[in-house]
């Protein structure tokens, strides 16, 4: 591995959240988080859920602070998941729990329902203008949407999002690699892909379910120490397990983990910006950046290989009321 392709392998990598922490000890996270920033790796995505033990947001804080890494060795994107409050003030719940000035990015999910896009674009910018954050993103509008918010945005002359958030790996491709994303793309729009794994299904985690809170009402849940999964846009989940030898077989043919060859394929991706990861441990994470490298190596045979893992009708996710869950009553 040359150090030019491990630079950029690090640069491409953004350290996820969910949960992550809620899996962790408080030492455990410091140390992971500690090694993710010996790697180089300087991204880290931070929010809190609904079904989240513990707050990553606070633990998160923790760690820095024991830590003690200077503000400038890192950079913090924070979701802002629409509910009924004004989107500064979430912001600034979050930026207060974490004990920050600012984000170095902020990913805005899609209007509320009945909003206008104008509405939406004014307290979006207004974070901007207020030094909240230093960037505004996109993460899960409904991609028609976005463009028309771009096209409101250039007719405002204001400087359009530089990143779409989007669950993308070698299986869940459909939604993506489509006419409306590429609309989006050749406006300038580069994408950060979540979900390179399948939150863990495509490296063998294979009996993973997906619990809402209706379900934990009613005694179902995930195991201690287990996950919880996203939503399931397009039903392909079934599909994506019965992939799972297929993917293991070929990764092997070219002297890689499932994993590997996975992140490989996400790396590949013309427009691709940021991949967004989940890990635990930090060989899940030196995984992942030799996976990057591996696509940035042979992006062909990469990409020829993964045609075979590829199923249909991956969607991109509905509207979700996440005011409901109360995630910001802090």
């Amino acid at each position: 591995m040359s150090d030019s392709l491990r630079e950029q392998a690090v640069k491409m990598l953004i350290a996820g959240s969910w949960h992550i922490y809620s899996r962790q000890t408080l030492d455990e996270s410091v140390e992971y988080v500690a090694g993710v920033l010996d790697r180089g790796i300087k991204d880290f995505d931070i929010v809190d859920y609904w079904d989240c033990s513990i707050s990553n947001t606070e633990r998160f804080r923790d760690v820095m602070k024991i830590l003690a890494r200077p503000r400038e060795d890192y950079k913090i994107g924070i979701k802002v998941f629409i509910t009924d409050q004004t989107r500064e003030s979430v912001l600034r719940k979050e930026l207060e729990r974490l004990d920050i000035e600012y984000a170095d990015r902020c990913l805005f999910s899609r209007p509320r329902q009945g909003e206008s896009l104008d509405h939406a674009i004014d307290e979006m910018y207004e974070t901007l203008d207020l030094g909240l954050t230093k960037e505004v993103d996109f993460g899960m509008w409904d991609p028609k949407v976005a463009l028309e918010a771009v096209q409101l945005m250039k007719k405002r002359g204001l400087p359009i999002p530089k990143t779409y958030q989007m669950a993308y790996n070698m299986c869940r491709r459909d939604a993506v690699e489509s006419e409306d994303f590429e609309a989006l793309f050749r406006e300038g729009i580069k994408l950060d892909a979540g979900m390179p794994l399948e939150a863990g299904m495509i490296a063998g985690h294979i009996t993973r379910l997906r619990y809402d809170p209706e379900d934990k009402a009613q005694g179902l849940w995930y195991a201690e120490g287990e996950r919880n999964m996203t939503r399931d846009a397009g039903n392909i989940r079934p599909k994506i397990i019965k992939m799972v030898p297929r993917i293991k077989e070929l990764a092997e043919s070219i002297g890689a983990t499932p994993a590997e060859f996975a992140t490989a394929f996400v790396a590949t991706h013309p427009h691709i910006s940021g991949i967004l990861f989940g890990a635990t441990k930090l060989w899940q994470v030196d995984e992942f950046i030799n996976g990057v490298v591996l696509g940035l190596e042979k992006p062909q045979l990469v990409r020829e290989l993964a045609e075979k893992c590829r199923v249909t009708g991956a969607a991109v996710p509905g509207y979700f009321d996440y005011g409901r869950f109360n995630l910001y009553k802090k």
